[in-house]
C-alpha cells in the first residue's frame, strides 16, 4: 500500500486549467517520488481544505497539476485554537509549533511576559516548520504562527474566547461552549511562572486554571499536555472519515 501524504498546493481550485506545483513541492514528486503524467496524490491548499490531484506533465523539474476534488479537511478542529505559548530559545520553539500543529492548533501566537528570556522572532522559519508539520499530520490547514505579542494584547484580540490556561493545582477544563463558534486561546506561561500582575489579568478575563498533572513540565511540553488535556472542546469524537490513500500511485511508495 501506498504512504498516505499531502502535497501543499495554494493556489488549489477544482476544475481549473492546469497548475504548478511550488518548486520544494515539485522537487519531491519528480525526483524523490519520480511519479509520472496521470499519477494522483493528495494536496492541501493550508487554509483548510484538501483533495486530490492528478499529474499533467513533468518537465525539467516543472510539475503540473491539475485539482480533480476539493473540500473541508476532515482533520480540522469544530473552532478556531489559538496557542499563546511564552517564546523559548530556538530549537525548543521549533518543537512547540510542530507538536501544536500535529495536535491542532490554528493559531499559534509567541507569547511575551514579564518573565519571558526571548524577546526575538523568525516568522519565515516558523511558517516552513508549520507547513512540515501540517503536511506530516495530514492537514489541510497551516497554523499561522504570527509575531510575538504580549499578553494584553493577546487577550484583546481574542476578547471573546474562552480561555484556558496551564496552571499548577488547576482542574480540569470543563464543558465546551455552547457557541459552536467561540474560538478557545489556550495559555502556557513561561517555566518561571506568571507574575501576579498577569495572574490577576486572566482571572479578570474569565480564565480558567487547567492541571496538566503532579509532575513539573517544560514549556513546549506544557503546550502539547493542554492542547492534548482541551481536544474534547474542539475535536469530532470517533474515526475521521475517509480511509483512503492520498498517495494513488498503483505502486509501493520508495520512502
Amino acid at each position: 500500500m501506498a504512504e498516505r501524504r499531502l502535497f501543499y498546493l495554494p493556489e488549489a481550485i477544482a476544475g481549473v486549467e492546469p497548475v504548478a506545483l511550488p518548486a520544494d513541492e515539485a522537487h519531491h514528486v519528480a525526483h524523490v517520488l519520480r511519479l509520472g503524467a496521470g499519477e494522483r496524490f493528495g494536496i492541501l491548499d493550508g487554509l483548510g481544505n484538501e483533495g486530490t490531484a492528478e499529474i499533467v506533465s513533468v518537465h525539467r523539474g516543472s510539475v503540473l497539476v491539475r485539482v480533480l476534488t476539493l473540500g473541508p479537511g476532515a482533520r480540522e478542529p469544530r473552532r478556531t485554537v489559538v496557542l499563546a505559548a511564552a517564546l523559548l530559545r530556538g530549537p525548543r520553539w521549533d518543537s512547540l509549533i510542530e507538536k501544536a500543529t500535529e495536535l491542532g492548533a490554528t493559531i499559534i501566537v509567541p507569547l511575551l511576559t514579564d518573565r519571558c528570556v526571548v524577546k526575538g522572532g523568525r516568522g519565515e522559519r516558523w511558517g516552513r516548520i508549520a507547513l512540515a508539520a501540517a503536511k506530516q499530520s495530514l492537514r489541510a490547514r497551516v497554523p499561522e504562527v504570527v509575531d510575538p505579542r504580549r499578553l494584553p494584547d493577546v487577550l484583546a484580540d481574542w476578547r471573546h474566547a474562552l480561555i484556558l490556561v496551564a496552571e499548577e493545582g488547576g482542574g480540569p477544563p470543563g464543558p465546551a461552549p455552547e457557541d459552536p463558534k467561540q474560538p478557545l486561546l489556550l495559555l502556557v506561561g513561561p517555566e518561571g511562572g506568571l507574575t501576579e500582575d498577569e495572574s490577576r489579568l486572566l482571572g479578570a478575563q474569565g480564565a480558567r486554571g487547567v492541571g496538566l498533572g503532579p509532575r513539573r513540565l517544560r514549556s513546549e511540553t506544557a503546550a502539547a499536555a493542554l492542547l492534548s488535556i482541551a481536544r474534547p472542546l474542539f475535536d469530532a469524537p470517533g474515526p475521521v472519515p475517509g480511509a483512503e490513500n492520498y498517495l494513488d500511485t498503483g505502486r509501493e511508495s520508495p520512502l
